[in-house]
């Protein structure tokens, strides 16, 4: 497995990107009021998008035997996924008024690319880190 590591990472970078692509996208669609953003198809590629993405970070994490419990920049960022998955449920399911939409997209957005900041730099507190923990 660890010989397809460069594979695996590059469809988990494609997949987060498209991640968010796919997130602003639907968030445009929603707050435009077209249909689609809602439509079985749409959802369902996105829904097929995470689920690669989830898939390749759990094959990540198995190669580099790097555990949110002794690592804690990947705990931090599956701590934010979690908060990305209810902000972005609340902006494009439960929430009624524009501005409470509006509120959690930008939520959902603004944690989203803190998880790359996150990820990229493999500190917790990803771009608002002044120094290096190790």
């Amino acid at each position: 497995m660890a010989e397809h590591y460069a594979a695996i990472k590059l469809l988990h970078i494609t997949c987060v990107l498209l991640s968010g692509v796919f997130f602003v996208g639907r968030g445009g669609l929603m707050l435009a009021g077209n249909p689609l953003y809602g439509h079985p198809a749409v959802k369902g590629v996105t829904y097929l998008n995470d689920s690669m993405l989830l898939l390749a970070g759990l094959t990540l994490m198995n190669i580099t035997a790097q555990f949110p419990l002794t690592h804690p920049w990947l705990a931090m960022k599956l701590l934010l996924l979690v908060f990305y998955i209810l902000f972005g449920l609340i902006a494009l399911r439960l929430a009624e008024q524009l501005r409470t939409k509006l509120i959690f997209l930008g939520l959902a957005l603004a944690t989203y690319l803190f998880m790359i900041s996150i990820a990229r730099g493999h500190h917790p507190l990803g771009i608002f880190v002044t120094h290096r923990l190790y």
